[in-house]
């Protein structure tokens, strides 16, 4: 079973995946950040995890744990600026999740509309609800 796994930065990642559908399973990592990864390390897209050296995995692991914006200065450019990155860390995993629930709890107790929504399970960015996303939810629509 080792085989069939390889632990990038005590993530475990499936080895007979390529190089972006494995990374793609770190919560945190999209295509794009992944793809520049890719090209730090002189790697192909379309390689497959167990094909990679050891020296290559392990450069990779070091780069995941120390994510930071100003580290890799091509995924800088046209990012959004969030309020919450003056640090410039980048997330990932539990961390992410963490910092997420945060930010909820924190639009929650400031009784803002997103946080009166978020808490009443309703939907929070003026997405439309009369025939979509009613699954176990109660959305009374009044007929005319």
């Amino acid at each position: 079973m080792s085989g069939d796994i390889t632990i990038i930065s005590d993530y475990n990642i499936e080895s007979k995946k390529n190089f972006i559908a494995g990374l793609k399973n770190i919560r945190g990592l999209g295509i794009n950040l992944i793809k520049i990864l890719a090209r730090t390390l002189n790697l192909k897209d379309s390689v497959l995890i167990k094909d990679i050296p050891k020296d290559k995995l392990a450069q990779l692991s070091k780069i995941i744990d120390n994510l930071l914006f100003s580290s890799l200065s091509t995924f800088n450019v046209g990012r959004p600026v969030i309020n919450d990155i003056s640090n410039g860390k980048h997330y990932l995993s539990d961390k992410l999740k963490e910092k997420q629930a945060l930010n909820i709890n924190f639009l929650k107790k400031i009784k803002d509309y997103r946080g009166r929504q978020h808490k009443a399970g309703h939907k929070v960015r003026h997405q439309k609800s009369k025939n979509t996303g009613r699954k176990n939810k109660r959305i009374v629509i009044k007929k005319k």
